[in-house]
């Protein structure tokens, strides 16, 4: 009686273990399903908004009236501020040579707000700060007016959602006065337009009226065109006002809406496909958020917005830590399930069912396991690309405070007389970042680079948590990057200094011509 008991428990416990995954609703399943027809022809997308570029911009250079030439550039400028940020400034520093062609004062001074737009959309919040604080706007006409007041909201309020953070200021205050400039822009703007609800909606966010934005941005999505970059915009912001009342399913669907129409219209600076690709990792769905999150980095590749990169600096850690845990439940459900089939079929004494299931299972673990080690490799080179950016926007940074330095203005940037140093001790910290999480992700990397070695030209073991430039070296071969010049970046040395480490390590080698083709299949599960 005992042993039946103990059958029907099993039973019971695959039958429990088999249903755990969590299941979306049917509304957010359709909407991943229309997201994921839509990704598959991503690039028919992207030609067919290239082809509309190609179109508007011949029509620009063709145009000799200058006030159509005004108009024409500010229009191509606006559309490519959510498809490339360097073409958006460049038609926009045509619009302001034009300016001061036509002597148009207005129109000369709007063009530093402009600035102050596209400083903001790439991070770059305290120089789009000094900027705007900058601008006087006693000689606006009223039309451009307004848009001094939406640069001012989008410098102040836009980001509030997101908080990229403003140095040693109060959030409050700074949410303050961006309501105060998305007041003002609403007063130039036309009412019950989309761009009014959009921002009066943000508005109400910031006021902790969620409804009421909710109400607005809903109104937004239903009465604009898919090609309106408000109608995203709006099923961004829901999305993120559903996460944080801890509505999944509807943030999925939201967000699931917003990276559609942006791929359709060929868009790259939104942040629907980041922050779903978040949710869907922590829901349990990693191929899809894998596959977004890599559309994520590839947008503020094309797009030009280091603050993309920021933000997905910060998001794989995490996604790296979700996919490790992911796989510790995975064993711990294999092992239970084994032991409830084992005892399931040692009751009903089916020998070929027994063997059928666990053959099932294990060609599934193998394949679980094998998928681990390419996910693995591809999170390390994200990770590896957002280092190499911080680390060449130091650089940049030093540079622009040289300059200031040597204009007279060092009071906020005295502590940046070192900023030399500043890049070398990144430098430094990103090889101890990346050593450490190296050797985490393959433990017994040395002893399998040594079994490759001759046994009089072994490398020595390093110190914790530490790589020898021999071993960094093999480290990055070993993530997949065979480009010398690649490597020669992240390490600080010449190609050269590259291509000798390489060639001595292959001399060490017991088979030099496979040498490097055994380093790829270290840490392999299968």
């Amino acid at each position: 009686m005992r042993f039946q008991i103990f059958v029907l428990l099993s039973a019971m416990a695959i039958a429990s273990l088999t249903s755990q995954k969590a299941k979306a609703s049917s509304d957010s399943e359709d909407a991943l399903s229309e997201l994921i027809k839509v990704m598959a022809k991503r690039d028919e997308y992207l030609q067919e908004r290239k082809a509309r570029d190609i179109v508007l911009a011949n029509d620009f250079l063709n145009t000799e009236d200058i006030a159509e030439r005004v108009d024409k550039a500010t229009r191509l400028a606006y559309r490519y501020t959510t498809i490339n940020l360097d073409s958006a400034e460049y038609y926009f520093r045509k619009v302001g040579e034009l300016a001061k062609e036509i002597g148009d004062s207005s129109l000369l001074t709007i063009s530093k707000a402009h600035t102050v737009s596209l400083l903001t959309q790439r991070g770059d919040i305290l120089n789009a700060k000094e900027l705007f604080e900058q601008i006087d706007t006693t000689a606006l006409r009223p039309e451009h007016l307004k848009e001094y007041y939406a640069a001012g909201g989008r410098l102040y309020l836009a980001y509030s959602l997101y908080k990229p953070g403003f140095d040693n200021e109060n959030t409050d205050n700074i949410d303050h006065a961006g309501r105060e400039y998305a007041l003002k822009y609403l007063e130039k703007e036309t009412p019950d337009s989309p761009a009014y609800n959009y921002v009066s909606a943000i508005v109400a966010n910031i006021d902790h009226r969620q409804a009421k934005a909710m109400a607005l941005l809903s109104d937004v999505v239903e009465n604009s065109p898919d090609s309106s970059p408000y109608k995203t915009w709006a099923e961004e912001i829901m999305g993120v006002i559903a996460i944080n009342s801890q509505k999944d399913d509807d943030a999925i669907v939201h967000l699931a809406n917003a990276v559609t129409n942006d791929i359709k219209n060929g868009v790259h600076v939104g942040n629907g496909a980041r922050i779903l690709s978040k949710i869907l990792m922590h829901t349990g769905d990693y191929n899809l958020a894998d596959k977004l999150l890599e559309m994520a980095i590839d947008n503020a590749v094309i797009s030009g917005d280091r603050m993309k990169f920021t933000q997905a600096a910060v998001l794989i850690p995490d996604m790296a830590d979700n996919f490790k845990a992911s796989s510790k439940r995975y064993r711990l459900w294999l092992i239970a399930s084994l032991a409830a089939i084992t005892a399931l079929i040692a009751a009903i004494a089916f020998i070929y069912i027994k063997h059928r299931r666990l053959h099932g299972k294990t060609l599934i673990a193998e394949k679980k396991l094998k998928d681990a080690d390419s996910v693995r490799i591809h999170y390390f080179n994200n990770f590896l690309n957002m280092c190499a950016l911080y680390m060449e926007r130091l650089d940049e940074y030093r540079r622009l405070t040289h300059r200031k330095l040597k204009a007279g203005q060092a009071d906020e940037l005295y502590k940046m007389l070192k900023s030399g140093e500043m890049l070398q001790e990144q430098t430094v910290k990103f090889d101890s970042i990346f050593d450490g999480a190296f050797l985490q992700a393959y433990p017994n990397f040395v002893k399998e680079i040594n079994r490759l070695l001759q046994p009089d030209k072994q490398l020595e073991m390093p110190e914790e948590d530490s790589l020898s430039t021999d071993l960094r070296l093999l480290a990055f071969m070993r993530l997949g990057f065979d480009d010398s010049s690649r490597i020669a970046k992240f390490m600080g040395l010449s190609i050269n200094t590259i291509y000798a480490y390489r060639n001595r390590l292959r001399s060490r080698a017991i088979d030099r011509d496979s040498f490097e083709s055994d380093i790829m299949k270290i840490g392999q599960t299968v």
